[in-house]
């Protein structure tokens, strides 16, 4: 399997290097304190706020053809660490399937590169209905020496034609697994939400709003055993602008309206302050 994921990502990069004139790339930041510490041990009893989190993101696109695209990229994410990923997708009229390995890269001094295997498939009623299914997981899940990590994804979705907007209903989870000195532990988040995806044709800006509720945790599975978890009623506003035929502007914010605590976090509130998580970038294209 190893073998094989390295074959296919080896095959990703040749591809997209012969042809730049269908290729788009970006880059984004990402700055918020929506999240737990990475440091954060067992004896801390406050919610998230007093640490900012940061990351970086770069990506590239290429359609190679009318149905088949390349998609490249490295993110970090608060709940997933730092991944990788080169993904090759086919779409048609009716469906799309995504595939291709990702790396978990430098989360741990032991393991600099954790590879993974990622699946997307899409199901589609032209017009009327779109359902989605996406399965990320590590390979191998045995965590034997401090440091080493399982990260997994997973999310359903079912969206809806409306005149300009595309409403969608949705699940998702992710969960980060490691081993520590004293047993393990786990960062977790489930998400249930609604989004709409707001457009119009000839207008240079797209927009999507997100309303979600956000279960999160971290369990410490050692001799004292705790669960800090917390609750967030989240909105989202995503913008895209494109300011030239080629150059798009990329805005994301997510807020708390409501962030409560439970479990070991029981009685704590995050009225005294303002949680969420910013991302801000841009993509450029080669071609018109």
């Amino acid at each position: 399997m190893r073998r094989f994921i390295l074959t296919v990502t080896i095959g990703v990069l040749v591809v997209t290097a012969t042809n730049l004139s269908a290729l788009e790339i970006g880059a984004h930041a990402t700055f918020g304190n929506l999240d737990f510490a990475r440091d954060r041990d067992s004896s801390a009893l406050t919610l998230p706020g007093d640490t900012c989190l940061w990351g970086l993101g770069l990506f590239g696109s290429q359609w190679i053809s009318d149905e088949l695209r390349i998609d490249v990229g490295f993110d970090s994410d608060p709940i997933l660490r730092n991944i990788g990923s080169a993904l090759l997708t086919y779409r048609n009229r009716f469906f799309s399937i995504r595939f291709g390995p990702f790396f978990g890269l430098i989360n741990a001094p032991r393991t600099l590169v954790q590879s993974g295997l990622s699946t997307t498939v899409e199901l589609f009623v032209p017009g009327v209905v779109v359902l989605g299914l996406r399965s990320d997981t590590s390979l191998g899940s045995r965590l034997l020496v401090p440091g080493d990590y399982i990260q997994e994804r997973s999310e359903l979705s079912f969206g809806f034609y409306v005149p300009n907007a595309i409403p969608v209903l949705y699940a998702r989870t992710k969960r980060y697994t490691w081993k520590t000195a004293a047993g393990e532990a786990i960062d977790s988040q489930t998400a249930y939400g609604l989004r709409a995806d707001i457009f119009e044709k000839n207008i240079p800006y797209r927009v999507v709003l997100d309303f979600a509720y956000q279960d999160t945790s971290r369990i410490f599975q050692e001799a004292d055993a705790s669960t800090h978890r917390y609750g967030s009623l989240v909105f989202g506003t995503k913008a895209s602008i494109d300011l030239l035929e080629t150059l798009t502007l990329l805005l994301d914010l997510e807020s708390s309206i409501y962030t409560f605590g439970l479990d070991a976090l029981l009685g704590s509130t995050s009225a005294d302050r303002y949680l969420f998580r910013l991302r801000a970038g841009a993509s450029y294209r080669f071609g018109r």
